[in-house]
């Protein structure tokens, strides 16, 4: 009999090998919102676990059907209620979506303070929500150079 989850890909259940350090972050969201250098606010609540909390989080962007790269995120965490609350804002460009389905995906996994994660939570972004956000200014009361 073969244990572990069902894929986002196939309906094929992964084997489970090794222990699991840490089960997917839980309710991994990408919302849009309007920030100074950002335009979605990726969040999640810490994974359940037994022993020691997760020490960090490893976020990557997807870069292909068949390649992830490591994203920066400046996490912000907090507890409410007991549970261990985490968001991070991104700022995702056209750019970011890869063409073999249209889409900005993220993946997120806990990981202990010796750098093993666990299992990822993924989030998806359709190409046509990405909105690009242009702040200008202008100044007043100074003559343009001549």
């Amino acid at each position: 009999s073969v244990s572990g989850n069902v894929n986002n890909f196939s309906d094929t259940q992964c084997a489970l090998v090794g222990e699991l350090i840490f089960d997917a972050p839980q309710n991994f969201t990408a919302d849009s919102i309007e920030a100074l250098g950002a335009n979605f606010r990726l969040s999640w609540l810490a994974p359940e676990y037994t022993g020691a909390a997760p020490s960090h989080y490893k976020l990557e962007i997807r870069k292909s059907l068949s390649s992830w790269q490591e994203a920066t995120c400046e996490a912000e965490s907090a507890s409410v209620d007991g549970v261990m609350k985490n968001a991070c804002d991104v700022n995702i460009s056209k750019a970011d979506v890869y063409a073999e389905n249209n889409k900005v995906e993220y993946r997120i996994s806990a990981c202990n303070a010796s750098g093993e994660c666990g299992n990822y939570a993924r989030v998806s972004i359709a190409a046509g929500e990405i909105k690009i956000f242009t702040i200008t200014t202008e100044l007043l009361g100074i003559p343009p150079n001549q």
